[in-house]
């Protein structure tokens, strides 16, 4: 059965007890790992202890495929429940645990952590079938989900948060639950117990020069700062950040600029992940300024400039830097005097 994202959060705390075999997929394998742990607690005191848990790979199964039968079947040595983890979500990973299926364990709880997996991969479409399997799906948070994890995770290490330091966190954090969770922890470190986190520590502790450089140039563009354009993007190149990154960061900008212009001006406020306090004001005048016909047209050439970086026809620094000097010529006149 398919685990529905709202039902998450109670069945990794108290899963149901008919449920043998519980696969969990998705992009984020952070988020995978995590929530690996939480359902594997429900069953065993120590993930580590070898007479309670026993871990298979799928190259494990692809050369005995009736092993994961039978360990999910053996007795605990020191009795309790067994949790069996397998890592993988391949074709042997999918034969053993039909085999498993027919015959399955009563005392014993399967976890499958896997990639991500199309809805007509073999393994997600049994477990999703099976009234003794659940499927749950592992992607990345995302605006208000990030948030609420950010505060949560702070709250809990008795860490309070500004509201416009959440926003920063949202839009540089990474999308990997496990590395969104690291990058927590070294903020608690920074602040301290009972602290609270601002946008300075925030800057300080996460945040990189490269991708602040970025989001001073993805405004400038928006604005038609040729100049500031041209610096930043030198900048950028010396920091590091590659052609494509840096096209598909404007991408992005340009992809939300266009649909706030086409909701209409208040739209702004709906964005997810919101738009950093700090360019709150530039972005709505962006907003106003931008038709979209003009975004689109941005759009297009940045796609081409993406092909054609890929394409090693030319110079990719050449072919970005001309793209974004092309789009930051398209502003509106009203951007462009800031």
């Amino acid at each position: 059965m398919k685990i529905e994202p709202r039902a998450v959060d109670g069945f990794l705390k108290q899963p149901d007890p008919a449920v043998r075999v519980v696969l969990l997929f998705g992009p984020d394998q952070g988020m995978v790992l995590e929530r690996s742990r939480a359902l594997g607690r429900t069953v065993v005191d120590d993930l580590a202890d070898p007479f309670a848990v026993v871990d298979l790979s799928e190259s494990d199964l692809k050369d005995d495929p009736v092993r994961l039968g039978d360990e999910a079947r053996a007795l605990s040595f020191g009795g309790g429940r067994r949790l069996v983890r397998v890592r993988g979500g391949g074709e042997p990973v999918a034969d053993a645990l039909k085999r498993y299926l027919e015959a399955p364990g009563d005392g014993s709880l399967v976890i499958v952590e896997a990639g991500d997996l199309a809805p007509k991969a073999a393994l997600r479409a049994t477990c999703e079938k099976e009234k003794l399997c659940a499927s749950i799906g592992c992607y990345a948070d995302h605006g208000g989900g990030l948030a609420t994890l950010i505060r949560q995770a702070l709250a809990d290490a008795d860490v309070s948060v500004d509201r416009d330091a959440v926003d920063l966190m949202c839009a540089h954090l990474a999308e990997d639950r496990g590395i969104v969770r690291g990058e927590i922890e070294k903020l608690i470190l920074y602040v301290g117990p009972g602290g609270k986190v601002g946008v300075d520590d925030v800057t300080a502790c996460l945040t990189d020069a490269a991708a602040v450089s970025l989001d001073r140039l993805v405004f400038a563009c928006g604005d038609g700062n040729a100049g500031e354009v041209d610096q930043l993007t030198r900048r950028a190149f010396d920091e590091g950040v590659s052609e494509i990154a840096l096209l598909r960061a404007l991408q992005q900008h340009f992809t939300r600029l266009e649909w706030v212009v086409a909701q209409g001006p208040d739209a702004a406020s709906r964005l997810r992940p919101p738009v950093f306090f700090r360019f709150k004001d530039r972005f709505q005048a962006q907003a106003r300024g931008w038709s979209l016909t003009a975004i689109r047209r941005a759009l297009a050439a940045l796609t081409e400039a993406e092909i054609g970086c890929k394409s090693g026809i030319e110079p990719a620094p050449l072919v970005c830097s001309r793209a974004l000097l092309a789009v930051t010529s398209h502003a509106p006149k009203r951007a462009s005097r800031r």
